[in-house]
């Protein structure tokens, strides 16, 4: 019976990097139209943003299971500040992106191994990407963690 929960718990992570992944695969199908050089500039930002997503699927699945823990105790006012404090976390880290995405992008491509051409594209593409993570953040937090409050919040 465990097992099931288990499950249950990585269910949604699960599901979300398959989505992000084809996401990524309809996105390079379309800029493989462009050329190689654009293609390796999505494959490092590509790499960049999943990091990102693992990042913000695994802070919504950790908090998933204290809101279902709480909920199911019956403390419901423990679940209303733990959905709180995720969606002010989803705020914050919104707020981080942003910055990333003025200030970082150039260092965290040249991390990777950018050089000409890729670097521009790569730079381009998530700073666009990044300056946009607020739906990312808050989306994700919200959506994923109100059904496990009990519907209450939807």
């Amino acid at each position: 019976m465990s097992e099931f929960y288990e499950w249950k718990l990585a269910a949604p992570m699960m599901i979300g990097r398959l989505l992000q992944d084809l996401f990524s695969m309809v996105d390079l199908y379309f800029v493989g139209e462009l050329g190689h050089v654009e293609v390796a500039a999505l494959a490092i930002a590509g790499t960049v943003v999943a990091v990102l997503a693992m990042l913000v699927q695994g802070i919504a699945v950790g908090t998933m299971a204290f809101i279902a823990h709480f909920t199911g105790e019956g403390n419901h006012e423990m679940s209303d500040i733990v959905l709180g404090q995720t969606l002010i976390l989803g705020i914050i880290g919104s707020g981080v992106m942003l910055l990333v995405a003025l200030f970082l992008v150039d260092p965290i491509l040249k991390l990777f191994g950018a050089t000409g051409d890729v670097f521009v594209y790569a730079g381009e593409y998530l700073k666009i990407n990044f300056a946009f993570a607020i739906s990312v953040f808050i989306l994700e937090s919200y959506f994923s963690l109100a059904p496990d409050a009990g519907g209450r919040y939807m």
